[in-house]
């Protein structure tokens, strides 16, 4: 059985986030599921047991940064469309993300407010249904 559905790698230490984008995606895109990681030990897990159409790594994690991240996160899904978010929005977190070949950088919404998820599902809606699916290790 071929499984249809899309599934975002939400990589963020604060669960509010993935809750706010799992809400939000089930309202929005039916056919998608929100997966969270915590660390990225956690997402490594998840990137070696998932079929993934999107990533979204936040930039300031508990212990480590979204910078620290790219390289280990291409490895395992090197097809898969990764999206910056952070609230610290600036121009220097963008040009890095450019150099280090993240697909696009997007302000992250308060966690405390829900309303912003919306939104910024929609921005990403493309990413999701257009990603390619990026299975690790690769199927033989």
């Amino acid at each position: 059985m071929v499984d249809d559905m899309r599934h975002i790698l939400v990589i963020d230490d604060d669960p509010t986030v993935a809750d706010h984008l799992r809400h939000a995606s089930r309202m929005l895109l039916p056919g998608v599921r929100v997966i969270a990681a915590r660390s990225g030990a956690d997402a490594a897990h998840i990137m070696n047991h998932s079929a993934l159409n999107l990533i979204l790594l936040d930039l300031v994690l508990q212990d480590e940064t979204g910078f620290d991240l790219i390289p280990e996160v291409q490895s395992h899904a090197p097809q898969t469309p990764i999206v910056m978010l952070s609230q610290h929005d600036s121009d220097a977190a963008r040009y890095v993300c450019r150099q280090r070949g993240v697909t696009t950088f997007e302000p992250k919404p308060d966690p405390d407010d829900a309303g912003g998820y919306p939104a910024l599902v929609r921005r990403l809606a493309g990413y999701i249904t257009s990603g390619p699916v990026c299975q690790w290790p690769p199927r033989e």
